[in-house]
């Protein structure tokens, strides 16, 4: 104990290059400035397309709800019952007539978070018929992109909570998608609120590097997934 205070000791007596450090820390100090900024200017930009109010939020003829796991630490995830939640809301007040199922698929490990979502709404009272699973939904922008390269849809409802849907509008009006967002309710355990801000927080960066390797959609969106075009309904096909 005495040879490891002795060494402690003599780090901090050591002679510290501040003209080392000054360039580290302004460049820290401008990414996280960087960082704030960017999420402040994607939250304002999308402000008059995000909707708390059913009674607000222009009607779509699809919605699509952002996948994530329906169980969280062996108990039930808030986060997706409430997503559930408010797509039957949406639903239920004509906002929407169709709704996709969009998030990961693991066949593998038996996990499928498009096949849960189906299942949830068809429990709320929604038909099986009016539901679309998306399974290559591994992240958001996926979902985002996959609206239209698969299904060719360039206007559509997205349902996740706030923190969540910024980003997602945001991605979807970069690629010329007319979207607005409905915010389920956010009422997850304060710990697990804060770890999924602080995520979004910074995915907003890694957004703007999907924006550089993915700029634009394909022209023949719908090309890649043809044999999926007979689950839409016939106006869209």
């Amino acid at each position: 104990m005495n040879d490891f205070l002795i060494k402690l000791k003599k780090f901090f007596k050591r002679e510290i290059n501040l003209q080392t450090l000054a360039p580290i820390a302004g460049v820290v100090a401008m990414l996280a400035l960087g960082t704030a900024a960017l999420n402040i200017y994607v939250a304002h930009s999308t402000s008059e397309l995000v909707f708390d109010e059913i009674s607000d939020i222009p009607a779509n003829e699809y919605g699509l709800i952002l996948g994530i796991s329906s169980n969280v630490n062996q108990r039930e995830n808030l986060y997706f019952s409430n997503r559930i939640r408010a797509a039957v809301q949406l639903y239920n007040q004509g906002k929407i007539k169709y709704i996709i199922v969009s998030g990961s698929n693991y066949p593998k490990y038996n996990y499928s978070e498009p096949k849960e979502m189906k299942k949830a709404l068809i429990e709320k009272g929604i038909p099986e018929s009016r539901i679309i699973k998306d399974e290559h939904g591994f992240r958001t922008v996926d979902s985002i992109r996959n609206a239209k390269e698969y299904y060719g849809l360039d206007k559509f409802t997205i349902i996740s909570q706030k923190f969540h849907n910024t980003r997602a509008v945001f991605i979807a009006r970069f690629y010329a998608l007319d979207t607005v967002a409905f915010n389920a309710l956010e009422d997850n355990m304060p710990i697990e609120v804060s770890v999924n801000h602080l995520r979004e927080y910074l995915a907003k960066v890694r957004m703007l590097f999907d924006f550089v390797t993915h700029p634009e959609l394909p022209d023949d969106s719908r090309s890649t997934l043809t044999n999926l075009a007979h689950i839409l309904p016939p106006t869209q096909k």
